[in-house]
């Protein structure tokens, strides 16, 4: 495997992003690009479709929480089921060329094996395990909140001992000593040990000083940068996080893994749950919102699906109805998956020609928030 830096497009305090190609045997892929997630492959099942999901990537993020985390260390039948999960989607991915798997703590479940230094090891150590058992080549090392050199202690531990492709993740919450870990994986990516850098995603606007460090010291480096768990959208603008984390900082970016839609059985206004994805201003927006038009669009992307068309144009149905809601929301996650994924084709086209000013200015939602984002009154204005 090879990556190489095609283009990089700066204009400093405007906008900053790049494109790359990731050689693969012979075939070249290129990013910025969404990836296939477990997210919504498990969205797919859900909705009476055969549409096929394809991405040249695929992510599966298993998150454990503080009950879950101790039960994955101690008990057999905890592990037995994350292992089966991975393996699970692992072949349902199987067409795709890379596959990555991440097990990540939750923020409360790291503060439950922070305090002993045996608990943050045996995770790890079991992490590591389960992805090897449910056969994965690359090996992904979570982020376990230990702070930057104990955090490097494990990384070097792990690079010396493991053949696997690797790849290290880190937190965006805390800057400081973030530099000094971003180094360590230059270093390491120097000597061709890894190819890949795993971010957790937070916020641009709780975590600016962060993406600036790892802009600033990875911008140049032949490294593919994986945002891994990323925002929906936006929620002042409903702007999708992706499209925005591609003008942030990344090169391949996995949406945020949440369990499909299951509530009280109360009357829900499903004209404000149930949302979106529109290409032309990059919003996730309620089906309320978007006017008689979204059906038709969405249908499209369905081959014109009859059962597809029914469930939408009689959404209100589903006010009542749990099974239906849910139906309908897994139908916007796959119909988002599909646009999404086309539209970073055209948006990495910008970039490849350094015309990322020209795709900011056609999408106004996007660039607004950068205006805002970044602080300046005047960073792009449509062209007269």
């Amino acid at each position: 495997m090879k990556i190489k830096v095609s283009n990089i497009d700066e204009t400093e305090y405007v906008y900053t992003t790049r494109s790359l190609k990731i050689k693969l045997r012979e075939k070249i892929i290129e990013s910025p690009l969404r990836v296939l997630t477990n997210s919504e492959l498990r969205a797919k099942s859900n909705i009476p479709t055969e549409i096929p999901l394809e991405s040249e990537i695929a992510f599966i993020m298993r998150k454990l929480d503080k009950k879950e985390i101790l039960e994955f260390m101690k008990e057999n039948k905890k592990f037995s089921n994350v292992l089966e999960y991975l393996e699970g989607y692992r072949l349902r991915m199987q067409h795709s060329d890379i596959i990555f798997s991440a097990i990540q703590p939750t923020k409360t479940a790291l503060e439950v094996i922070n305090h002993d230094e045996s608990l943050v090891s045996q995770f790890v150590r079991m992490s590591i395990r389960a992805q090897q058992m449910a056969g994965f080549e690359t090996i992904t090392i979570p982020w376990v909140g230990v702070g930057v050199r104990k955090s490097i202690e494990i990384y070097n531990d792990i690079e010396k001992n493991l053949e696997n492709e690797l790849v290290f993740f880190v937190d965006v919450s805390n800057p400081y000593g973030l530099e000094e870990i971003v180094n360590y994986f230059r270093e390491l990516n120097e000597i061709g040990r890894i190819n890949f850098v795993g971010v957790i995603y937070g916020s641009p606007r709780k975590n600016w000083p962060s993406y600036d460090i790892l802009w600033r010291n990875l911008k140049d480096a032949d490294i593919a940068v994986i945002v891994a768990d990323t925002e929906r959208y936006e929620n002042l603008r409903h702007l999708s996080g992706l499209h925005l984390q591609e003008f942030i900082f990344g090169d391949i970016f996995a949406l945020e893994t949440k369990k499909v839609y299951k509530g009280r059985k109360e009357e829900k206004d499903v004209g404000r749950l149930l949302k979106f994805f529109n290409r032309s201003n990059l919003q996730v927006l309620p089906i309320g919102d978007t006017g008689s038009d979204v059906v038709e669009d969405v249908v499209k992307e369905f081959s014109d699906d009859e059962k597809i068309k029914t469930a939408l144009e009689n959404y209100e149905e589903a006010k009542r109805d749990d099974d239906k809601l849910s139906v309908l929301l897994s139908i916007s996650k796959v119909h988002e998956f599909l646009t999404s994924r086309d539209e970073f084709d055209i948006s990495r086209e910008y970039i490849d020609k350094s015309e990322t000013k020209d795709y900011i200015e056609e999408k106004e939602t996007l660039n607004e928030f950068l205006k805002r984002i970044k602080g300046q009154k005047k960073l792009l204005t449509p062209s007269s």
